[in-house]
């Protein structure tokens, strides 16, 4: 055969077969990349310089090789661990491909870590956030999982999935993104307020002293009978991974360092207490018990679903979080019983709950204060709690009137252990450290002034828009129990006692005694029936000087109208 006619017989040569380095940067990240694995990206990147500018962009160092500094102590690598902003990496990203990679690194954040690329903008951000985690030893039981020092803002957003990876490596279990970075932050709020002495005082240093370092949740023993219960777990495992609750004292009972705060109605001291979820509750279903109070009340969370419930031992059961596709309420033996009627709405339940109170600890709705341990007001058994009733800075929620120089706050309580709303009455004279609003005794007409009686009127509303107005009048406070005389700094508290009869025995004759001078405000406690919601109001009727030595006319100090209503948050 020919030169000639061999050539003739080759058959021709087919076109060269496109590879991905042919084709558009912006196919191959937004089409052909998403159709594996995240895993899948970091072998094809190995492939060739090109590969690796389709991932990382082309504008990228070498991070192939490349750890954290923070994480990795020992590792040889760049950056500076005293600073908890930086990821111990270099990437410098081009200005015309690092959208396309963090668009493509983001798609792996959505899929393994269930973060969205929000609308928010706050949110969005979310994806740029992590943790530095320094080896962990789950046997280690003195230091916490998670920390909000090691909180940072990744350099892009690659390294935040690599740390991201880290965690769940380390941690042996899934983690979402999202809740992880809302409880860090919340947590930081707590903390920041707690680390303030001048808002917080010595209790802020007191209740972290009680807050046990955060583990992992062990789901085996929690939630061995609920099939579905991981992912609505997820939002619990976020918080508790921060700190594992507060540790046990044999006084707890007395109140103190609740994380959730105190309150006190008559002998009754009310302190709410954060627990590490041990164990389940059982009733018509099982709970994880992850709150508890001195009165017995619980925080109860459905592993089914993740929701909150107040409830009390026989007593009602009441959704503890807001629920926007609503609740479901029914009346079991007597008892309310509720449970939202969307399921989803409980997902991150325990999340918005503690967000909720740190904010509220961040705007200062609560004040810091002392408690009574007994029924005596001017008992020495005295402890500093977190005071749940709102205060002059929740001025939605506490009214605040100012008459003759005498400050009266007045705020309530929704308790649903009762079903009653408990109105905190706090008075005082201001001193010259309230600056402009402070008016001096020969200005205001008294160095003293002794409360005689107290006027009050409540107005509540019916479902269906009618007002119930009701008007009463009581001598001193608390009916009659006590007649306090206000100066600058404090008070000096009357109590009435008992009756005796006058020499003659025919009439019975009131017995009024000092008891004693108190520094601060004159605080007390007073009730009423939580049938429907409105306002409260009213005035006090002093006098100045005192009763028995009495120095002009008797004038009325007003109580401006304050809110009855039932909260959406329950603690």
């Amino acid at each position: 055969m020919s030169r000639e006619k061999a050539d003739v017989m080759m058959p021709p040569l087919s076109p060269p077969t496109p590879s991905l380095d042919a084709l558009p940067r912006h196919i191959v990240t937004a089409f052909i990349l998403p159709c594996i694995t995240s895993s899948d990206w970091l072998n094809f990147r190995l492939a060739s310089r090109t590969c690796y500018c389709l991932v990382h962009g082309s504008g990228a160092n070498d991070v192939s090789q490349s750890c954290c500094s923070i994480c990795r102590p020992r590792a040889q690598v760049g950056g500076d661990a005293s600073n908890p902003s930086h990821d111990g990496t270099a990437i410098n990203p081009s200005s015309d491909n690092d959208v396309l990679s963090d668009n493509l690194w983001k798609l792996a954040l959505i899929r393994e870590f269930q973060f969205e690329d929000h609308t928010n903008e706050e949110v969005r951000n979310w994806m740029y956030q992590s943790f530095h985690m320094p080896p962990y030893q789950p046997w280690d039981t003195f230091s916490a999982v998670l920390s909000t020092r090691n909180m940072f803002k990744a350099s892009s957003i690659f390294m935040a999935w690599v740390h991201w990876k880290r965690i769940c490596y380390l941690l042996r279990v899934k983690v979402n993104g999202p809740y992880f970075v809302r409880a860090g932050l919340m947590w930081r709020k707590i903390e920041t307020w707690c680390d303030d002495a001048e808002r917080s005082g010595s209790l802020g240093e007191a209740i972290k002293s009680t807050l046990l370092p955060g583990q992992v949740i062990d789901y085996l023993n929690l939630v061995a009978r609920f099939d579905n219960a991981r992912d609505s777990l997820d939002a619990l495992r976020a918080v508790y991974s921060f700190y594992m609750g507060q540790e046990l004292y044999p006084s707890r009972s007395r109140g103190g360092e609740g994380l959730f705060g105190t309150f006190q109605t008559s002998n009754r001291v009310n302190t709410s207490w954060w627990d590490a979820p041990a164990g389940f509750c059982t009733f018509s279903r099982s709970y994880i018990i992850i709150a508890s109070t001195s009165t017995m009340k619980q925080i109860l969370l459905d592993p089914a679903t993740g929701q909150l419930f107040s409830h009390r031992f026989q007593g009602h059961c009441l959704v503890a979080t807001p629920c926007a596709g609503g609740i479901d309420r029914r009346n079991v033996s007597g008892k309310t019983v509720e449970h939202p009627t969307n399921p989803d709405d409980g997902k991150d339940s325990i999340l918005r709950w503690f967000e909720e109170h740190a904010n509220r600890l961040h705007n200062d709705y609560y004040s810091v204060g002392t408690v009574n341990l007994d029924e005596n007001l001017l008992s020495t058994s005295r402890s500093h709690a977190l005071l749940k009733f709102p205060s002059v800075s929740d001025t939605v929620n506490c009214s605040r009137a100012v008459t003759r120089g005498v400050e009266v706050l007045a705020s309530a309580l929704f308790d649903e252990e009762k079903m009653i709303y408990i109105c905190s009455i706090r008075m005082r004279i201001l001193t010259p450290d309230d600056g402009e609003e402070y008016i001096p005794p020969n200005q205001r007409g008294f160095d003293t002034c002794q409360v005689m009686s107290e006027c009050w009127k409540s107005t509540k509303f019916t479902p269906g828009g009618q007002s119930i107005k009701k008007e009463f009048r009581r001598d001193g406070v608390m009916n009659g129990k006590y007649y306090p005389q206000l100066f600058e700094g404090g008070y000096n508290n009357f109590n009435f006692t008992h009756r005796v009869n006058d020499l003659n025995g025919d009439e019975n004759i009131r017995k009024v005694e000092l008891l004693g001078a108190c520094d601060g405000t004159f605080a007390f406690q007073m009730y009423i029936r939580a049938n429907g919601q409105g306002y409260f109001e009213g005035y006090f009727q002093c006098v100045p000087g005192s009763k028995d030595e009495p120095s002009g006319e008797m004038f009325n100090v007003m109580i401006a109208p304050f809110p009855l209503k039932y909260s959406r948050f329950l603690y």
